[in-house]
């Protein structure tokens, strides 16, 4: 987890010299799928596990806003979170994710924000979110990974891949 950190530290600091723009105009958009799937709609206890470490990562990082899709699963991983921050999660509609993507570029200037979702649609968003086709479909079996866009108007968005809680059964 420190050598993401640190990885990411380098990688901001190397952004915010290349980007003249103030950094309290940028959104950090998170973006994660939802954690080890349980039954058809429920987390597993390595789920429950890993919606507690997302909480953990997360709850220093200034999130203001936690949205979701209306599943139990997505919900429940961004519920520990968004708890522990005194937040609503908000829902928002997966089947129209480039109007959602910007919404969160135009709406929320200066927010850091998590957006849950599912394996085709978090890298969906993503993409539109970064404005080109960076990411694939995640596999079923993946639950590890949390992507960071940062979005300024007057830079290019930046995309973090990290990974965070245990290691997926499946690793590409």
């Amino acid at each position: 987890m420190k050598l993401y950190l640190f990885s990411f530290l380098v990688m901001f600091s190397l952004w915010q010299v290349s980007c003249k723009c103030d950094s309290a105009e940028s959104t950090y958009i998170y973006l994660v799928r939802h954690a080890d799937k349980g039954g058809k709609d429920s987390l597993s206890m390595e789920g429950i596990t890993r919606a507690d470490q997302l909480k953990h990562m997360l709850s220093k990082t200034g999130i203001d806003m936690v949205f979701s899709t209306n599943y139990n699963r997505t919900k429940d991983t961004a519920k520990p979170l968004a708890e522990a921050l005194n937040l609503e999660v908000e829902m928002y509609n997966p089947k129209d994710l480039e109007a959602f993507s910007v919404q969160l570029k135009e709406n929320y200037p200066g927010k850091r924000i998590l957006v849950v979702g599912h394996s085709n649609t978090t890298p969906t968003l993503t993409n539109f979110l970064m404005g080109n086709e960076h990411l694939k479909q995640i596999d079923e079996k993946e639950y590890d990974n949390l992507y960071l866009v940062v979005s300024n108007t007057c830079c290019a968005s930046t995309l973090l891949e990290m990974e965070f809680g245990a290691e997926s059964p499946f690793a590409p």
